[in-house]
């Protein structure tokens, strides 16, 4: 949600979360339960100039249009039903 408005993130180094940043660019990843590195991302973008952390959330936002386009997931997701509908025909004529 935050990069579809385009803010700046801090996430962690984990599954699902990782595919959603790249580390400097649109925000700051951090390893999970550390909590020294967490205060340090946070600090950083408190601190840092107004001017980077908009490029920060302008990146984010355009990532998340590449990345997660409703049309396109859309698309996706009606190729998968249809090939799980075209399966459960078929185990029903045996």
């Amino acid at each position: 949600e935050a990069m579809a408005i385009g803010r700046p993130i801090i996430t962690t180094d984990s599954t699902g979360c990782r595919e959603c940043i790249i580390n400097n660019i649109n925000g700051y990843m951090v390893e999970p339960r550390d909590y020294k590195s967490l205060y340090k991302a946070m600090e950083k973008m408190i601190i840092q100039e107004n001017s980077i952390t908009k490029r920060m959330g302008l990146q984010s936002r355009i990532m998340a249009e590449e990345k997660f386009n409703v049309d396109e997931i859309n698309n996706k997701m009606i190729k998968i039903l249809k090939v799980w509908l075209w399966h459960i025909r078929v185990l029903k004529t045996f």
